[in-house]
């Protein structure tokens, strides 16, 4: 039985071939891995009910972390010493981090972004206000560091993620202000009718 196999175990002895098979089964790791990734974040999306732009986000920050794994298994499967771009990613880490601190607000706006993807205070559509300030519209966009209002004059302000947290607001979700608008055509509608 062995001697049907060593030809193709002499073949596999040859180091550019096993590296290429090496390579091979990185590809495929990486294309399924993909595509998984994929099918469970739209999963996830649906099941949560959340936006599109958080789908978004939250397959580009999984497929960077999949790009980046990827790109380290190939580094090792060809022989690349990888112990050097160990260290330099960790200090280059470590200087993030000490960077992130001295830019606080950014981290915090960050932070705030995500309890509002979790906790779901309004939605985009959904009319905000902040009672006393001038900012109110309807939310149009939300990112990592700031949610877009649009003011009904066609204003846009861009509202710090962690001003959600450190002052009161006013929400109106989408739907009950489109009853709003419906229900007021309707009392005018009304009103024109016993004229």
């Amino acid at each position: 039985m062995s001697d049907v196999f060593s030809p193709f175990f002499s073949v596999l002895s040859e180091p550019g071939l096993r590296t290429a098979l090496k390579l091979l089964v990185v590809v495929v790791f990486a294309v399924v891995g993909w595509r998984l990734i994929t099918i469970a974040i739209h999963s996830i999306i649906r099941r949560l009910d959340l936006d599109r732009s958080v789908g978004h986000t939250l397959r580009r920050v999984a497929h960077l972390i999949l790009a980046s794994s990827v790109a380290v298994w190939t580094l090792s499967v060809t022989g690349v010493s990888i112990s050097g771009l160990w260290t330099f990613l960790t200090t280059l880490l470590t200087l993030v981090a000490v960077g992130f601190i001295a830019v606080w607000s950014v981290l915090s706006n960050f932070i705030c972004a995500m309890l509002l993807l979790i906790h779901k205070p309004f939605r985009i559509g959904d009319q905000v206000s902040f009672p006393g300030e001038s900012i109110s519209g309807t939310v149009s966009d939300f990112a990592l560091t700031f949610t877009t209002v649009r003011h009904d004059d066609g204003t846009l302000f861009r509202v710090p993620n962690n001003q959600f947290f450190q002052k009161s607001f006013a929400c109106r979700p989408a739907a009950e202000s489109d009853k709003s608008v419906s229900l007021a055509q309707q009392l005018r509608a009304d009103e024109a009718a016993r004229m």
